[in-house]
């Protein structure tokens, strides 16, 4: 992976400052700085006259150039009320820079972490948001599992080959007969398909006061069932959960923000246990043995799989397909 350390970083920002902000005093101040050469950096960039604006730069700009896109074709729709993604404002693609507005404000996870009332904001905020976000781009269409047991034959087949080695093995193989059982139930059942943020964590929502809403980091292009985002955000918020109890109220009020998942109830019942079972399979041992978050990861899951569609705050009656809410 190419990096790039912070002093080069910094220089080529200003030098692509210089075409759209002619201000050499600018402050530049790294938001995610661990002190070493980094695969990229975003930087908050503050004139003297005031204001700020977000810088991002990366040793690899194509993944850039992909967010710039999707900005730019996602802000026109999410520039005005609540919700919205920042605007994009330059792209210096040789020196492998964007500029957009700073989505300034308190990080969901922040909230989250706080836990009572403040978590139940932070998660009715993101339901809100990502409900929004889908809209954009949603058309139902009939459920196809085929991809997903693919994906899921293929990380089984490298197990077998030696070359990759999932945790608990044996444990995950007891699922399979019910998720094949589950894909025969939820094949060409409605469901929606839109293009999905793909990373879409409390990390990645920002809250102001004034109650506006900002997603951020998305540069997916690509169609995927929409229930991929909200069984990505839970099962992390489960990870990071405060205390349990918290997690349990605080998933309704997600819910209350996005709204019923826009899926049959079979399709969802099927997605809740496939997400378990390929993020737990994703989660390869072979070079390094899992530490202390790897491993909280790794717990949730294997409750995930265990667990019925309920333990997400969804029954399958609550879940019954409305187009409409889509």
């Amino acid at each position: 992976m190419a990096l790039i350390p912070l002093a080069t970083a910094c220089d080529l920002v200003r030098a692509s400052l210089a075409a759209y902000l002619p201000d050499p005093t600018a402050k530049l101040t790294a938001l995610n700085d661990s002190g070493a050469e980094q695969a990229g950096f975003v930087l908050r960039v503050t004139p003297a006259a005031g204001g700020s604006l977000i810088a991002k730069i990366s040793a690899e700009p194509s993944r850039l150039e992909a967010q710039f896109r999707r900005l730019t074709a996602t802000h026109p729709r999410m520039k005005t009320g609540l919700l919205r993604v920042p605007e994009p404002l330059f792209r210096d693609a040789a020196r492998g820079v964007i500029l957009m507005e700073d989505g300034w404000g308190q990080r969901a996870e922040t909230l989250w972490r706080k836990g009572g009332a403040p978590a139940l904001t932070a998660m009715q905020a993101a339901g809100r948001w990502l409900a929004r976000f889908h809209t954009l781009t949603a058309r139902e269409m009939p459920f196809d599992p085929a991809p997903h047991l693919n994906w899921l034959e293929r990380a089984l087949l490298a197990q077998a080959e030696g070359h990759r080695a999932i945790p608990d093995f044996a444990a995950l193989e007891s699922h399979l007969p019910r998720l094949h059982r589950l894909a025969t139930e939820a094949k060409d059942q409605p469901a929606i398909r839109c293009i999905t943020h793909r990373d879409f964590h409390l990390r990645n929502v920002v809250i102001r006061p004034n109650g506006r809403i900002y997603g951020l980091d998305f540069e997916n292009e690509k169609l995927d069932d929409a229930l991929r985002d909200l069984l990505f955000f839970l099962t992390d918020a489960a990870i990071h959960s405060p205390q349990p109890e918290v997690f349990a109220a605080a998933i309704g009020a997600f819910h209350s923000g996005y709204g019923t998942p826009a899926a049959s109830p079979e399709v969802f019942e099927f997605f809740h246990l496939f997400h378990a079972l390929s993020a737990w399979a994703a989660l390869d041992e072979s070079n390094t043995p899992l530490g202390p978050n790897r491993l909280r990861r790794l717990r949730v899951l294997q409750d995930l799989a265990a667990s019925e569609p309920a333990a997400l705050g969804v029954t399958p009656a609550q879940s019954a397909f409305t187009a409409s809410q889509i």
